[in-house]
């Protein structure tokens, strides 16, 4: 087991504190939904990159740094519980989509009318010309039988088609179900549930192996007694799944050494987003003035991609998806980052306990760099640094959450990890400095240990997530959680007054003491 506290840092510096800037109408649409529903914003933002995968999946691949064609499609799971406004969210940013899928339904349903009103048509022809090649063959003229042999070749030959299936969205269906849509559509299929319970431990995840090799895109070909044989090819699925924890540990206590074997989890987006009950107070105002432009933005765009998917599926050929790339700025920045990751994998790294869902971290991050780029800039753009850089925190906020919640560490890892989040929520809450007497009152039983509080602010400071400062005259210690930052005499002015800490604090910010080290921790205990 590795004790290296010089371990990679989990965010290294790669917070979604700032949301996506680079991505203004996802931005603007996650804060105007987030702030009209009171949801997480990653809640809010899950949901979205759901909707954008459901429809880019069936318009555009990405060409990875390595060359080759991958999909675009996400599998997304987000953990909450009951009250975190999971639906409320899901039926906003889903709306476009489910009115889309009815309306494809409804001319599924009309073209299906009229095929079969053909299909009646056609085989009371197709029996008259068959009665006509009987009575040649019963007269034996060979001219006779031969001409009415090509008539009624070129007449089937000509048979009406049914109509392509237009289902885009499945719930509670079973991995079978979902093949057949695929087979008879256009082979684009997306799980969109708020109630995710309903997928994982109902019909659908079922076969875990046909969702992995559905995950690369990869063909299938089924052979039944009854259907015959169906070949599945270059299809697309995106799963984007609203759970709460009950129904992700019933799971995994069926499934989970089956899904841990063959990597299952390792290829979500998996996020816990903080729940915000108790602190979503309703002002007059604040209903009156509500920004609603942001989600009006995204939702047109959304309908405007839903346009286009109509487009496309009236001449369909999987093979006319765009391909989006990197421009040449952002593809020696993914070179990078890939290299990264994959050190990060080696003993002592970020990913040692995790090698299967490092394998997968940079391919969720190239697919949604794609997602992002089609969304807001068109088919014809190329993925920039920017929005890439935004890809990169968010598949590395969600990689956090994943590590914490499924893999097992050492416990002075787990313990850091805790005390992040934490921190992280006083971040959220709009404060930089935090009084260290402070942690022993915290909710973590695990700081009221010296030797365990020690170890991990030592660890923090190593990561460059905090920095502590000690005041030698009075023997205060604060703890600056965003150490990155230029100093803010505002923030720290605020702090004092938070402290009704006197004039000398003022006069003598930290940015003019000295940073503590881990073996003086003790002294103020």
């Amino acid at each position: 087991m590795h004790h290296d506290l010089m371990m990679t840092p989990p965010t290294s510096g790669r917070s979604l504190e700032g949301g996506v800037p680079n991505c203004p109408i996802i931005h603007a649409g996650v804060e105007s939904i987030g702030n009209t529903v009171q949801a997480p914003n990653l809640l809010t933002l899950n949901v979205l990159l759901g909707a954008i995968s459901t429809v880019v999946q069936c318009l555009a691949d990405v060409e990875p740094v390595y060359g080759g064609r991958i999909p675009t499609s996400m599998y997304i799971c987000t953990k909450g519980e009951s009250g975190l406004r999971k639906s409320a969210v899901a039926a906003r940013v889903n709306k476009p989509i489910y009115n889309f899928e009815k309306e494809q339904r409804r001319e599924y349903e009309k073209n299906r009318e009229i095929y079969e009103v053909k299909l009646e048509v056609f085989k009371e022809q197709q029996e008259a010309k068959r009665n006509k090649l009987k009575a040649a063959l019963v007269s034996g003229n060979a001219q006779r039988i031969e001409t009415a042999q090509d008539e009624l070749n070129k007449f089937i030959a000509e048979k009406p088609q049914p109509p392509a299936k237009e289902t885009m969205l499945v719930e509670d269906s079973t991995g079978e179900a979902i093949q057949e849509e695929m087979y008879a559509g256009y082979g684009c299929i997306a799980v969109l549930s708020s109630e995710g319970g309903i997928a994982l431990n109902g019909h659908t995840l079922r076969h875990l192996p046909f969702f992995n090799a559905q995950w690369s895109g990869e063909s299938l070909l089924k052979h039944r007694k009854t259907s015959g044989n169906q070949s599945i090819e270059d299809t697309r699925l995106t799963l984007s799944l609203l759970v709460q924890d009950a129904a992700i540990k019933k799971f995994n206590d069926k499934h989970g050494d089956e899904a841990a074997g063959i990597g299952f989890w390792a290829r979500f987006l998996f996020s816990c987003p903080l729940n915000n009950q108790g602190s979503r107070f309703i002002e007059s105002n604040n209903l009156i003035t509500q920004d609603k432009e942001g989600e009006r933005n995204f939702t047109a765009r959304l309908e405007e991609l839903l346009d286009e998917l109509k487009q496309v599926r009236q001449n369909y050929d999987s093979g006319s998806r765009k391909l989006i790339k990197f421009s040449d700025e952002a593809r020696k920045y993914a070179i990078d980052l890939y290299n990264e990751i994959e050190n990060s994998q080696n003993p002592g790294g970020r990913l040692e306990y995790a090698t299967d869902h490092g394998s997968k971290l940079f391919e969720n991050i190239t697919r949604l760099a794609a997602l992002l780029t089609y969304f807001e800039l068109g088919s014809e753009a190329l993925i920039s640094v920017g929005i890439l850089q935004d890809a990169e925190r968010i598949v590395f906020h969600c990689s956090d959450d994943f590590l914490q919640y499924f893999q097992q560490y050492p416990d002075y890892i787990k313990n850091t990890l805790s005390v992040l989040s934490y921190f992280q929520q006083v971040r959220d809450n709009g404060e930089r400095y935090y009084r260290a007497a402070d942690l022993r009152r915290s909710r973590l039983a695990i700081l009221r240990d010296i030797d365990v509080r020690d170890q991990v602010l030592d660890l923090l400071i190593n990561w460059g997530e905090i920095t502590v400062f000690t005041f030698k005259n009075t023997g205060l210690v604060v703890i600056d959680l965003k150490p990155k930052l230029v100093y803010d005499p505002y923030m720290w002015s605020d702090f004092c007054n938070k402290e009704k800490l006197s004039q000398f604090y003022l006069m003598n910010p930290p940015l003019s003491q000295t940073p503590l080290q881990a073996q003086t921790f003790s002294r103020w205990r």
